[in-house]
């Protein structure tokens, strides 16, 4: 399980597979953000975030996504002035090391 301020992409790479995403209760006031990136392999420059209220993920990461999706940012796969929030409500956590992914059949079967 990640602690907060980790960026991560839930992934389904394998078809099939399962995705099991687990999501801890929201302090009074904490935001959470979407990040897009201009190359997704390298992540290594933002093309746009929003920092928002999530205490539901089926519906507030909708109007976020929408967002994005209809965005010069998306069309074009360039940042603008506004694609960045200038002053982060919060620092993304860039010390934690995070371990590989497991395999939980594997996993299961060797526990």
């Amino acid at each position: 399980i990640l602690p907060r301020r980790i960026p991560h992409s839930p992934q389904r790479p394998e078809t099939g597979s399962l995705g099991l995403v687990i999501e801890r209760c929201r302090e009074d006031g904490e935001l959470d953000c979407l990040r897009w990136y201009t190359d997704f392999d390298k992540c290594d420059k933002v093309l746009y975030e929003r920092y928002f209220r999530c205490d539901d993920l089926g519906r507030d990461l909708v109007p976020v996504v929408t967002a994005f999706k209809s965005s010069p940012e998306c069309a074009t796969g360039q940042p603008t002035e506004s694609s960045i929030e200038p002053n982060p409500p919060f620092e993304q956590d860039r010390t934690t090391s995070v371990p590989d992914p497991i395999h939980l059949f594997q996993w299961i079967d060797a526990n």
